[in-house]
């Protein structure tokens, strides 16, 4: 029993590292593109669209290595069996890539001090960090 659930702790994070995270890093940038940017429906798209890519690339190693394929409905099937796994795992997280913030207040975005970056402000290096630096 514990060896089988490691082994499914192993599948799972391959499968979210090699299907689910380009799936969602894919709708982000569908999203900002061709618009709609957060909505719900980009992620199950992009894991329809990701979930696709594995079975082409056994289907073509078996081809190449075999000399043969497998009837289409056979790659069906599979595409089908990996976009139930990757859809159902890239929902929950498209949607909670969707929740930020909450907005502030109308007209409070006025009262906020400009910054730059990523929330820091940025002040000139500082003399005797250069002085000590350049003593080194």
């Amino acid at each position: 029993m514990p060896f089988a659930l490691v082994a499914a702790v192993v599948v799972a994070l391959v499968i979210t590292l090699t299907l689910v995270m380009p799936s969602l890093w894919l709708a982000g940038r569908a999203g900002a593109r061709f618009g709609g940017q957060g909505a719900w429906w980009w992620p199950p798209a992009m894991g329809v669209a990701v979930s696709a890519g594995p079975v082409a690339v056994v289907g073509s190693a078996a081809w190449l290595l075999d000399g043969g394929a497998a009837p289409p409905a056979t790659y069906l099937w599979w595409w089908l069996a990996i976009a139930a796994l990757v859809v159902p795992a890239g929902l929950p997280a498209g949607l909670s890539r969707r929740r930020g913030t909450p907005d502030p207040a109308p007209g409070a975005h006025r009262s906020l001090p400009r910054l730059r970056g990523h929330g820091e402000r940025r002040h000139a290096p500082q003399a005797s960090a250069n002085l000590a630096y350049a003593a080194a």
